[in-house]
């Protein structure tokens, strides 16, 4: 209980549950709109192994990269600004309708992009948000090593 007392660390909890439980929360409604649009549940369920292949290929490598070369609060702060943005567009909301399937970009092809770039995005965001809480802390709590 220490621990949530200290600032960094309780806004880096709470955003981290509120990240994973979007996640974990859009993929039902995800189903049934892959389902909507014809896939068989065969297809619905390959689609979230997007998960874990968004996360290897994009996530990871741009983690490490940006892990050495740019501050560690400017990574948190656009990440959470693009997942944001990545969640708000992948619905789904009646004020931002899906295209429709005449559109250059159908409804099932934005959605697995969409899914693909918030989970490359959560990646960048939860690794650099679990050195930041514990250096508040140590900081915090007083300690060295």
């Amino acid at each position: 209980m220490r621990l949530l007392k200290i600032p960094r660390v309780t806004i880096g909890v709470i955003a981290h549950v509120v990240t994973v439980f979007s996640i974990i929360y859009i993929e039902p409604i995800i189903a049934f709109i892959y389902k909507a649009h014809g896939l068989n549940n065969d297809q619905i369920g390959a689609t979230f192994m997007l998960i874990p292949f968004a996360m290897m290929c994009l996530g990871f490598p741009l983690s490490s990269y940006l892990s050495k070369r740019v501050e560690k609060g400017a990574v948190i702060i656009v990440a959470a600004l693009f997942m944001t943005l990545f969640f708000t567009l992948a619905g789904p909301s009646e004020m931002l309708p899906f295209p429709e399937e005449s559109f250059w970009l159908r409804t099932v092809e934005l959605t697995l992009l969409l899914e693909f770039l918030i989970c490359a995005t959560y990646l960048n965001f939860a690794a650099r948000q679990m050195p930041e809480m514990t250096e508040g802390a140590m900081e915090a709590l007083g300690c060295e090593d």
